[in-house]
């Protein structure tokens, strides 16, 4: 008897899975002739004839702007050793972290 209950949960179980893989299937098929039926072309942008857009010359400036105060950054010491220390005497980089 109690392998006559779970021989028929498992039917009961494989049925419900086969259901379900059919509606997945037919929602599937119901998309594909959906997106069929439209053609399936995408709308292409108009371009400016090789003009850059005002986001592509902001992006620019910005980059340009960045570079140099990279530059700049770049050329200044990030520590300087204090003035008022003994002659010969200089800091490493962590005593200069902690002096800041």
């Amino acid at each position: 008897e109690y392998s006559d209950l779970i021989s028929n949960d498992i039917q009961e179980l494989q049925e419900g899975m086969q259901a379900e893989a059919l509606a997945a299937a037919a929602k599937a098929e119901k998309k594909n002739k959906k997106s069929k039926q439209d053609g399936g072309k995408k709308k292409k942008r108009k371009k400016n004839n090789g003009e850059p857009t005002e986001g592509e010359m902001a992006l620019g400036k910005a980059q340009e702007t960045y570079s140099k105060s990279k530059a700049a950054a770049a050329m200044k010491p990030i520590f300087i050793q204090p003035k008022n220390l003994a002659n010969g005497c200089t800091l490493k980089d962590y005593q200069l972290e902690g002096v800041r």
